[in-house]
């Protein structure tokens, strides 16, 4: 009996230990998916040696690494963005490198070169520019900012990506529809456990960083045909922020008056209910109409019915004078 406890007890702590380690691992994977990293070389400017030591780090963070002993430095779990970086070791100047892009599960390459300094000196400032080729991408990765979508004139963030290269209306992905796509927002999956459709609906924004996939995708992505889609989000916890998305659409017809036929013709949709004198003092149920074409005009209860219900002044006015008031509301031609 004690032997079977010893052994239900040593396969319940098993299990907690197989648990734990699913969860650290999916967790890893799933912010390895938001996050970048940046690596690189700190080297003297006239010797082209590697400078061992060196301090390299991301301004506006917590992150940062030291140069190893060939000179090289790698700093990972960077949130996309665009930053500011610097090298530092005693002796030399201080490197800067300006608008340095991180995306998201991608290396960003940042080489330092830095003169000898004997006495406290100036910053060397470079701007960072992104090279054509990226070696860690194997397929065709489209990476945008929440900035360059702003600057866009669409109304979701569904439109914006329908616009992209290799993407088509509907956000469909080498004729793979939605519900094939991955599409990941901050490392977690939002596509439904019935038939795969994603939830889509992530204001315009509240977009920090934005990556499709549309062809070579890696082994991280999975059960996806078509492409991925990766959102990461602005970070409200250093600001507040608040956006306001106004959408105008211009007036539309009020009829459906088809050539050669304006919109105030007695014969037209919103027109004849009023305007037929066969039948609009009873209106379109008064009788003159079958049912037929009751159905094909809106509901009028007729001006009869209309004056019968006025009170003061209004009981003064007769069917005619009536139709004039409508006449002068409606007088806009459109």
């Amino acid at each position: 009996m004690e032997e079977n406890k010893m052994m239900d007890r040593n396969s319940y702590t098993s299990k907690i230990v197989l648990a734990l380690t699913l969860t650290v691992f999916m967790a890893g994977s799933l912010f390895g998916q938001t996050a970048g990293k940046v690596r690189g070389t700190v080297t003297d400017e006239a010797s082209g040696e590697a400078l061992v030591g060196a301090n390299v780090l991301i301004d506006g963070t917590g992150l940062g690494a030291a140069t190893d002993e060939s000179g090289e430095y790698f700093i990972l779990n960077v949130a996309p963005g665009t930053y500011t970086m610097r090298a530092e070791i005693i002796g030399y100047k201080t490197a800067v490198e300006v608008d340095v892009r991180v995306y998201i599960d991608l290396t960003t390459t940042i080489n330092f070169s830095t003169a000898v300094e004997a006495v406290a000196g100036e910053a060397v400032e470079v701007l960072a520019e992104r090279p054509l080729v990226q070696p860690d991408v194997a397929g065709t990765v489209i990476n945008v900012s929440g900035g360059d979508i702003e600057n866009i004139p669409v109304r979701s963030v569904g439109d914006f990506i329908s616009q992209q290269a290799g993407v088509e209306q509907g956000m469909t992905i080498r004729g793979s529809g939605i519900n094939e796509t991955a599409f990941v927002v901050d490392g977690i999956s939002t596509r439904g456990g019935r038939d795969g459709t994603p939830t889509t609906a992530i204001a315009l924004t509240s977009v920090d960083e934005l990556q499709i996939q549309t062809g070579g995708m890696s082994a991280s992505v999975g059960n996806a045909r078509g492409g991925a889609i990766n959102i990461v989000t602005k970070d409200p916890r250093d600001r507040m922020i608040l956006d306001v998305l106004i959408n105008q659409s211009p007036a539309n017809s009020m009829s459906f008056a088809g050539d050669g036929e304006i919109v105030k013709d007695e014969d037209a949709y919103w027109w004849k209910p009023y305007k037929d004198e066969t039948m609009n003092s009873a209106g379109t149920a008064g009788g003159a109409w079958d049912v037929y074409y009751q159905s094909q005009y809106p509901v009028f209860t007729g001006w009869d019915a209309h004056m019968a219900g006025t009170s003061g002044s209004d009981t003064l006015l007769t069917k005619s004078d009536w139709l004039d008031v409508f006449d002068w509301h409606h007088r806009k031609n459109t």
